[in-house]
């Protein structure tokens, strides 16, 4: 994992927003072949990987699957599984994100870092820097990535919980799924690439050349422990 060491400092302030994460873990991995939140990663789930970086936000994580009956890798207790709501499923990431940001609404979160259950790349030093910016931000409601290409990376980002889950409704009643949509629609802090922590988080891992690419940074990388 390559480490930008001008962008790691002390990651605790004391802003008193409270922090938590969204897991999306209920697409149908088409491109994969099979369920990514299933894949090894070093003896353990590509889900685990990801539910362990995000402990780092300091409250709940929600993991949010398409169904009760979706089979999903277990999680210690303190994660919260819910699924897409009836009416919106099959409705995309967005579907997910409404289930995961309501669920941090009832939690009292007011900062949730969005993440997918791919990111195997995805280390707490990253988690913790989006989340600060966007605490410490007074003017956007979300800090998102963006890539040299102009796309947001939102599934690597954060958002203030109440203005996105509203957002997140409102494209869905709208007929969007797109999570561009939701980036596009909030005023968002877009971050480029060279500016993140840690510069390699963004590495897509939808298909199995990309996995072993993504595996290839994961062998480079430290240990998460």
């Amino acid at each position: 994992m390559v480490v930008n060491p001008r962008k790691i400092g002390n990651t605790t302030l004391h802003d008193g927003l409270t922090r938590g994460a969204v897991v999306l873990a209920g697409g149908a991995s088409r491109r994969m072949g099979r369920s990514k939140a299933w894949l090894d990663v070093g003896g353990r789930t590509s889900l685990s990987r990801v539910v362990a970086a995000l402990q780092c936000s300091g409250g709940p994580i929600v993991l949010v699957g398409r169904g009760p009956q979706q089979p999903l890798p277990a999680q210690s207790a303190d994660v919260i599984r819910v699924h897409d709501a009836a009416e919106w499923t099959g409705q995309g990431p967005l579907a997910g994100l409404q289930a995961g940001l309501a669920e941090l609404s009832r939690c009292g979160v007011d900062v949730g870092y969005l993440s997918g259950c791919d990111a195997v790349l995805l280390d707490e030093r990253h988690v913790a820097w989006i989340l600060d910016r966007l605490a410490t931000s007074s003017g956007h409601d979300a800090t998102i990535p963006m890539s040299t290409d102009g796309r947001y990376h939102v599934l690597a980002g954060a958002v203030r919980v109440e203005v996105a889950l509203r957002a997140v409704e409102a494209l869905l009643v709208g007929g969007a799924r797109s999570l561009q949509a939701l980036a596009n629609r909030l005023h968002t802090d877009a971050v480029p690439e060279h500016e993140l922590p840690v510069v390699d988080v963004l590495m897509p891992c939808n298909t199995p050349a990309e996995w072993q690419a993504a595996m290839s940074g994961v062998r480079r990388a430290e240990p998460l422990e």
